[in-house]
């Protein structure tokens, strides 16, 4: 071979192997490279033994790839038998694997083998070579050849060396497809969680005569912990205009488990058997059904809020979240009191107080999760109350305006960088 022949050989051995490494299909890609391994280093049959997930002295036949030439009747290749190939023991495959070594048979007659038949019976050498995956034997190549002496003993080591490395290859190739398999079905799952604990918000903002409202909710993830409901409520007298009640939690952590937790409290708040106008009794039911279902250590934030437009108040219980700001007609802003009350699910016997607060016409309710006070600059900087209240005295109060600067300060900060939590904002304003 010229070294101009020899180097045109180099490349298309660099191009077989580019193309097997960018196949990401393990079947496919061994498919491939067989066929062109024959047709760089001459012709020869190959079959391939599968050991993996079967008992001592069993094996599957997967591949059965038949040299040039040897087309007589009943000679057919196998390229590819499927995971659901029939298992087998004994005959000549089963000895070989019985030995566990690398086994070298010249001038080979075999023919009625108990599995392979006489598929075998056209050639005269045969080369079995295990192939290793974690220490273990789980598979094995036999090349054939109808020359007995078509390899010599460094040939035969070559061929151990190349079996090796491409079986450990495509092992790759295998658990990554595996990988990939099994997380297009979780990403599937999380999909449908999150549909459905979208589905559990509000489809609309309820229309109540005094009240303006908007919200925003993000999820870290395809589905959060973070939740938040609307719902109009009978007026104190029947000469006054409806209620509103306004409801925020933030379970601890994100992702499918927090989605779950938020799920189990929208159905418990919407089946209350508690008087939906006592805040603290709510949130004492809640949290009381909470525990009593297994959360896996799992605790929520709440704050519900009745606003009473006619009687320019309202009537609130906190459960360990952030409480909401307030924003006054002249562009003040102020934090309702903290509570010491803890988060929901936490212990069996605490208690939430329901607070009164004067809350009159023109003034603006901002709720949120700590997702956004928590929100990171690139040099992981938090907004914190103080970039929101910023915002706030800037805004002309109404609920939309307000919200829409929040936003933009928000992804201002965030500067295009991925949230670290899960973020919602509800702003209620009395008109």
């Amino acid at each position: 071979m010229t070294e101009a022949e020899m180097r045109e050989r180099a490349r298309d051995l660099m191009e077989v192997l580019r193309k097997f490494s960018s196949d990401q299909d393990p079947v496919h890609s061994v498919s491939y490279f067989s066929r062109q391994i024959r047709r760089l280093y001459g012709d020869q049959g190959l079959v391939s033994i599968s050991l993996r997930g079967l008992e001592p002295g069993c094996y599957r036949v997967m591949r059965f790839l038949h040299q040039e030439g040897v087309g007589w009747e009943g000679f057919t290749d196998m390229m590819y038998a499927g995971p659901n190939a029939p298992i087998h023991s004994g005959g000549i495959v089963g000895e070989i694997i019985a030995s566990g070594e690398v086994t070298l048979m010249r001038n080979a007659e075999i023919t009625d083998d108990p599995v392979l038949g006489n598929q075998l019976a056209p050639y005269r050498l045969i080369v079995a070579v295990p192939v290793f995956n974690d220490g273990k034997a789980l598979n094995w190549i036999l090349y054939l050849f109808t020359d007995p002496h078509a390899l010599t003993w460094r040939e035969i080591e070559a061929r151990m060396m190349q079996s090796n490395l491409i079986g450990n290859a495509t092992n790759v190739k295998r658990v990554a497809k595996e990988l990939r398999d099994a997380t297009a079905w979780i990403q599937r799952e999380i999909d449908d969680i999150a549909a459905i604990q979208r589905g559990l918000l509000p489809r609309e903002l309820p229309a109540l005569p005094g009240i303006d409202m908007a919200a925003m909710y993000e999820t870290f993830d395809r589905a959060g912990g973070d939740f938040y409901d609307t719902f109009p409520l009978p007026p104190a007298l029947e000469s006054q205009s409806p209620r509103l009640g306004v409801f925020i939690a933030d379970a601890s952590g994100h992702g499918p488990s927090a989605a779950v937790v938020v799920a189990m409290l929208a159905v418990l708040l919407r089946s209350c058997k508690q008087p939906l106008d006592q805040p603290g009794a709510v949130l004492d039911y809640l949290s009381h059904h909470l525990l009593g279902h297994a959360v896996h250590n799992n605790f929520v934030s709440a704050f519900y809020a009745i606003i009473d437009p006619a009687g320019e108040h309202m009537r609130y219980a906190c459960a360990g979240h952030n409480p909401p700001f307030v924003r006054e007609p002249s562009g003040e802003v102020r934090c309702l009191a903290r509570t010491r009350n803890l988060p929901l699910a936490v212990v069996s016997d605490n208690a939430y107080e329901t607070i009164e607060t004067p809350l009159t016409h023109g003034q603006t309710l901002v709720l949120y999760t700590d997702g956004i006070t928590e929100a990171r600059a690139p040099d992981g900087a938090f907004l914190e109350e103080t970039g929101v209240i910023e915002i706030l005295r800037q805004a002309d109060g109404s609920a939309g305006d307000t919200l829409d600067r929040i936003v933009a300060r928000l992804r201002e900060h965030e500067a295009g960088g991925r949230p670290e939590d899960d973020q919602t904002l509800l702003v209620v304003r009395l008109t």
